[in-house]
């Protein structure tokens, strides 16, 4: 009976001291991974921010306006193709718009010409409204928007993110005590700051393209009487007499041939004309 205590009292004890140990491990882990989560290092904080970005960029949101690109195309047909010209520039100089391309072209039956302008957004509406006041009736006309705001404040939020770890390497830089970690400090230090040039130039096209819109405008001017009867029977003479003479030219082209197949022809004519003569005896 004692023996059997014994046997009974080593075994609890045994289980004792496991539940102790396993309890020590546990402990042990904790301190390990609290030790691991401090020595984390700044490209794993990287990670960490970059999954924060996110809720930051829904956070300032609201702190920016909308960002719209606008641009539109206008087209129509004018009686004085100088005159609008004209009455163009002068809507530009009222509004502050400018003229960035004028191009003129001469089609067949017509003059065009096409106008660049460029107008602060806020007044893009005012400028479509005043140049299509010009036209007697629009042929076309294509107003396009484009919302970029939640691009622009994502691109944003990540640059500020760029900076604070462009921040942090900085410290790092002073803090080297190796050439080893100075080389791999710096190497980090040149691709974050290389990153935040891209995202300030993107973020910069963006505020350009936003804040300044782009008006297209195509009109043309027809040649009088050129659709009419008595201008279409003018062109068919013309025509006519163009063809004639494309068709003297193409024979000019080929007179080696024109001679040959005349004197081939006169040959076969006076053999022919030498066989049919009689031959008489005296």
């Amino acid at each position: 009976m004692t023996r059997y205590r014994e046997i009974v009292l080593c075994l609890l004890l045994f289980l004792l001291l496991s539940a102790c140990g396993n309890s020590r491990e546990r402990a042990m882990s904790k301190e390990a991974i609290a030790g691991s989560a401090k020595k984390l290092s700044p490209s794993r904080a990287t990670d960490a921010q970059q999954s924060a970005e996110p809720r930051q960029a829904d956070e300032v949101k609201e702190d920016f306006d909308r960002k719209i690109i606008r641009e539109g195309d206008l087209h129509f047909e004018t009686s004085d193709l100088a005159a609008t010209d004209q009455a163009i520039k002068e809507v530009c100089a009222k509004l502050g718009a400018q003229v960035h391309n004028d191009y003129l072209s001469k089609g067949t039956g017509r003059v065009n010409q096409t106008m660049t302008l460029k107008i602060p957004s806020a007044k893009f509406d005012e400028l479509v409204v005043a140049v299509s006041a010009i036209a007697n009736r629009l042929d076309s006309k294509n107003i396009r928007l484009q919302d970029v705001t939640e691009e622009f404040v994502d691109i944003n939020a990540r640059l500020e993110v760029r900076r604070q770890l462009e921040g942090r390497y900085v410290a790092l830089l002073e803090k080297a005590g190796t050439i080893k970690e100075l080389i791999e400090v710096e190497k980090e230090l040149r691709s974050i700051r290389e990153e935040i040039e891209s995202t300030e130039g993107r973020l910069k096209y963006l505020t350009s393209r936003s804040s300044i819109s782009t008006l297209n405008v195509h009109f043309y001017q027809s040649k009088a009487g050129y659709f009419g009867f008595f201008g279409k029977m003018r062109r068919a003479f013309s025509t006519g007499w163009y063809t004639f003479l494309d068709v003297l030219v193409a024979l000019a082209h080929g007179w080696p041939f024109i001679l040959i197949g005349l004197a081939v022809a006169w040959l076969i004519f006076w053999r022919r004309k030498n066989i049919s003569k009689p031959t008489g005896k005296k």
